[in-house]
């Protein structure tokens, strides 16, 4: 409890918070401090497991942009290929040599 007024004083409890649960006034302090323990601990796998999520959502966003380029890029190569099939005759088709004499 002591923790708890020394947070709001610093300002430091979230707004909406409210004080403890009254089901923590009747622990005794050293059940107290194993809770804040395990709560130590929890926000510690907390703030990992954020770190990864970050990390993973900045790959994720590479290899979407990476997916997105060569789908483009692709693209690209077969309207490249459409337009040059469509200038040029098809494969095995050649115009024929005309010679005129004059």
């Amino acid at each position: 409890m002591e923790l708890w007024k020394q947070l709001r004083q610093a300002g430091l409890v979230p707004p909406g918070l409210g004080p403890p649960p009254r089901a923590l006034n009747g622990f005794p302090p050293v059940e107290k401090g194993n809770l804040r323990r395990v709560d130590v601990q929890l926000l510690g796998q907390l703030c990992s497991l954020g770190l990864e999520m970050g990390a993973l959502r900045e790959e994720l966003v590479t290899f979407l942009e990476e997916e997105e380029e060569e789908s483009i890029e692709e693209e690209d190569r077969e309207l490249e290929g459409k337009q040059e099939g469509a200038s040029s005759p098809a494969p095995g088709r050649r115009l024929p040599d005309f010679e005129m004499t004059i």
